[in-house]
């Protein structure tokens, strides 16, 4: 801008106090035009580190290249080079600059996301006041609906202190009294029905806990094994979820189902007395109608 100011002063300064007034909108008009394409001969762009914000991370820190400027020239665009700088990705928090689910700001890099090459060197987890949150082992969820820990609140750190005050004691949560604590029932993976996959419920929900006042109950076809016979073969009735509504209980008939008693073992699934598979239903003790008629059609004498 400076080099046209002799240009700019001197179309200026075509004018005479004579001159009609097109003449001096006409001057005017050239006075714009040579600005407008002084701006847009400016030599700098954005920033390639900062991509122009002039910061980085999530703290507002000064961009290590422009300084805070969001503007570099071309030539030192072109010349950026990454690997120049004395910052890498942050060893705490992989470059996010953050922690855990409910985004902690990184205790390592300050939220920045990067630190020097001898602080990345130097970093010993072990040195930094935070371990893994020793309720939910690091993860900062609980259950299979990932719930925020109780105890961590979802930062999956805490301080040193804290962890070694951990006492579970002080928590309102229990075990789940209807699946043991994993969250699911049932051999196909079935969720909870009494802490919907919580895994734990509060020490109240475990006192009150009564199974008869569940809208599910023991399959009426398989006892609430989920399995038949000595190959473990799935329910035909609950299909391995152990479990089935009242409802579907009610409506519970041996006869809907294209299975019966295998004839040729009688439901036990062993013949002879060292207790051999049996040859019809192979262990299953049951066998599909089909088969049990041709048994017995086949060996009318058994």
């Amino acid at each position: 801008m400076v080099k046209l100011a002799p240009s700019l002063a001197a179309i200026a300064n075509s004018t005479s106090k004579g001159d009609s007034d097109y003449q001096v909108r006409q001057s005017a008009v050239g006075v714009v035009k040579a600005s407008s394409n002084a701006l847009f001969d400016l030599n700098e762009v954005d920033c390639p580190r900062c991509g122009g914000r002039g910061q980085v991370g999530l703290t507002g820190s000064l961009c290590g290249y422009c300084g805070g400027s969001c503007f570099v020239t071309k030539e030192a665009a072109k010349e950026f080079n990454p690997d120049d700088l004395d910052e890498v990705d942050c060893p705490h928090c992989g470059g996010r600059g953050q922690t855990g689910w409910v985004g902690d700001i990184c205790i390592y890099c300050k939220g920045d996301g990067f630190v020097t090459h001898e602080a990345a060197e130097e970093y010993d987890p072990d040195e930094i006041d935070e371990v893994d949150c020793p309720r939910c082992g690091g993860s900062g969820q609980i259950g299979w609906n990932n719930e925020p820990c109780a105890y961590c609140g979802g930062s999956c750190y805490v301080s040193r202190e804290y962890a070694e005050s951990f006492d579970p004691n002080q928590l309102d949560e229990a075990e789940c009294p209807r699946c043991g604590g994993t969250g699911q029932t049932g051999w196909t993976g079935d969720r909870c029905i009494y802490c919907h996959g919580n895994t734990y419920v509060t020490r109240q929900e475990r006192d009150e806990y009564d199974p008869d006042k569940l809208s599910e109950v023991d399959c009426p076809h398989c006892g609430g094994a989920g399995k038949i016979g000595w190959n473990n073969e799935p329910c035909k009735y609950c299909r391995g979820s152990c479990y089935v509504s009242r409802e579907t209980k009610d409506e519970y008939d041996p006869a809907d189902l294209d299975e019966e008693t295998c004839p040729r073992c009688d439901g036990s699934g062993q013949t002879g007395l060292v207790g051999d598979r049996c040859g019809l239903c192979r262990g299953d003790t049951f066998v599909s109608h089909a088969i049990a008629e041709e048994y017995r059609r086949r060996y009318t004498d058994r």
